[in-house]
């Protein structure tokens, strides 16, 4: 049985949410949890349901149990140590087996761990390796002196007077490609929120981005920025500039998801507005990175432009606007485009589509209309005689081909023509002719006569002289 006393959360602080989690991790493995809260005061203590209790109430009802004291972050000021020192070993002699979880290594300690330490405390940081050795061998009725605690956060360093002003600073302090991008992804928006911080981390778990457990979680929030739930405005820049595409996806994707269920749940008003306003930025980055699989966003890109310059958000600005947002398309020179340039191009094929939709519904119903009169022709295009025609001139030219006798005379005969021999023609215009009427032609050599005929529905024919010899 485990007696937990905790601090009261602040808002969404980090810290106080991870200590949640793991607490109720805990009961859910089948172990026997009971939690009282304190402020400043530890010899004031709530259980969470409006009911006040003394610390000496507690260890009189208490007794036999597990102490479990979580230290949040808090300066060592807001604690009373010198009445830890004189009143407190009394009672916490209740509980044989105690242990102080603090969120900070043994280089960061503060004088309220080294009194904790001196009451007969087991200190040990918040890691889950160390803290499960910790509470082994204090049920095991010993109590390890702080050198002998097996700390296992060697990689993650105390943060002593460490200063994060750059993305690189914050890699220095992790150690870890995978965590780091963590830290990038939370960059996108700048308020740090722990149901956040949670949904990202698990996207990018499971997008093999990062590795998912508590440890990992801890040393995020154990950077001042992360605590204090903004992140500095060129700090944040830098993330955002060391953030891989993947990573930016994933991000958006689960910020998107998010803000789609709390737009569920709002009214109309301003606050569905502003909603509105962040989904359609995420759609329009999402929609700009890859067309096809976030196609149903193309919406988005209409409106973008009024959202961008509304936008109260310079810094993602900036970093849009030097050409590292790498979810646009990239430019020839390595970096890429701008919300602006994007827009300009996205237009600019629009035009193109429309044209070329324009000259299409022009010409294509034109084409057709056109192959279905010339191969179907139907009466109403291609009428019979006079209907279309009327008595029209029919020329008649003879061509030589290989003959060396030019034609001596011509006779035609039918459809109202019916003339002598004409002598030595090279042409001949008959007029007032009948559609589809054939015409009679007897040509004649100096010892040879020929006969074809001419179907007059046309308005030239070309008589080929041949078989002259």
């Amino acid at each position: 049985r485990f007696l937990v006393l905790m601090p009261v959360a602040k808002s969404a602080n980090l810290i106080h949410h991870l200590f949640g989690w793991w607490l109720h991790s805990l009961e859910k493995a089948g172990v026997y949890i009971e939690k009282y809260f304190y402020s400043n005061n530890i010899f004031t203590l709530s259980d969470g349901r409006n009911s006040t209790f003394s610390l000496k109430e507690i260890a009189y009802a208490k007794a036999g149990f597990n102490l479990l004291v979580i230290r949040d972050s808090r300066p060592p000021g807001e604690w009373d140590t010198q009445a830890i020192s004189e009143r407190a070993g009394a009672l916490f002699a209740a509980w044989p087996n105690r242990i102080l979880i603090t969120e900070r290594l043994p280089g960061d300690w503060t004088s309220t761990e080294y009194h904790f330490e001196q009451s007969g405390f087991c200190v040990t940081p918040a890691e889950t390796y160390t803290v499960s050795a910790a509470i082994k061998t204090i049920t095991g009725a010993q109590t390890p002196a702080r050198k002998s605690t097996p700390l296992q956060m060697a990689e993650c360093k105390p943060l002593g007077n460490l200063e994060f002003n750059t993305a690189a600073d914050v890699e220095a302090f992790l150690n870890d490609e995978a965590l780091l991008q963590m830290v990038c992804a939370l960059a996108i928006h700048p308020v740090v929120q722990w149901p956040v911080t949670v949904a990202l981390y698990d996207a990018l778990v499971k997008h093999g981005i990062s590795g998912g457990d508590f440890n990992n979680l801890l040393k995020i929030s154990r950077m001042p920025f992360i605590k204090k739930e903004v992140l500095p405005a060129g700090l944040r820049a830098s993330l955002l500039r060391r953030m891989y595409r993947k990573t930016e996806v994933a991000a958006r994707e689960v910020l998107l998801a998010m803000l789609q269920q709390a737009a569920a749940s709002v009214q109309n008003g301003g606050a569905l507005q502003q909603l509105q306003e962040q989904m359609r930025l995420h759609e329009f980055f999402l929609f700009a990175c890859e067309r096809k699989e976030f196609k149903k966003f193309e919406p988005a890109k209409r409106a973008i432009l009024a959202t961008w310059r509304s936008l109260d958000d310079n810094v993602m600005k900036e970093y849009a606007a030097s050409g590292s947002a790498k979810l646009l398309p990239a430019k020839p020179g390595g970096n890429y485009m701008t919300v602006e340039e994007f827009m300009v191009q996205e237009r600019s094929k629009e035009v193109t589509r429309v044209n070329v939709l324009r000259i299409a519904t022009t010409l294509v119903p034109g084409i057709l209309i056109y192959l279905f009169l010339i191969i179907f022709k139907p009466p109403f295009a291609y009428p019979k005689g006079s209907e279309m025609y009327g008595n029209n001139a029919v020329t008649v030219v003879f061509k030589k081909d290989s003959c060396s006798r030019s034609v001596d005379s011509v006779k035609f005969t039918g459809n109202n023509v019916d003339s002598n021999f004409v002598i030595h023609p090279d042409s001949t215009v008959l007029y007032n002719m009948e559609y589809d009427i054939p015409v009679m032609l007897q040509y004649r050599y100096r010892d040879l006569d020929k006969t074809t005929s001419i179907d007059c529905t046309d308005s030239l024919y070309i008589v080929h002289i041949i078989n002259c010899r």
